[in-house]
């Protein structure tokens, strides 16, 4: 996958080196950490940032992941796992949330997954549901828990 965001540095890594790109994606998001705290009550941000570390590696041992670290300036900022056409799990620190960089990410992953790549976000988890789909994706399918997003 090439770079092509302008202000983020986007690097492979390894699954055994996401955890601090995650905690870092995840941090001073109050919101992101309610919408936790529907499903996991007593939920902390580090227990927010280790079930999604546990998620990956579940998924990783039947998929082909990609593990990618978001860095300005040498300084990370979020993660990115992706599968063959599947945006798997993605993090952003909100003080980093500004719209030119956003969509430059957004834009390095559609050119990374290309066509028909899909992301599963849980229904709560309106504020990524809102802007995948007023960035190209489409609901193609939904459950009590999840929505699935399809970029057509």
């Amino acid at each position: 996958m090439v770079d092509v965001a302008t202000d983020i540095e986007i690097k492979q890594i390894e699954i055994e080196q996401l955890y601090p790109y995650i905690q870092v994606g995840f941090d001073g998001d109050e919101e992101l950490l309610e919408l936790y705290k529907l499903r996991e009550p007593d939920g902390t941000l580090e227990d927010l940032v280790a079930d999604n570390i546990l998620n990956a590696i579940d998924f990783a041992k039947e998929n082909d992941v990609k593990c990618f670290s978001l860095n300005i300036d040498g300084i990370g900022i979020g993660f990115t796992v992706l599968s063959k056409d599947f945006l798997y799990s993605f993090g952003l620190n909100i003080y980093c949330r500004d719209k030119e960089t956003v969509l430059d990410w957004f834009g390095w992953v559609k050119k990374g997954l290309g066509a028909d790549f899909r992301v599963v976000l849980y229904k709560e988890n309106t504020r990524a549901i809102n802007f995948f789909l007023r960035n190209g994706m489409e609901v193609f399918n939904e459950d009590e828990k999840v929505i699935y997003l399809i970029l057509k």
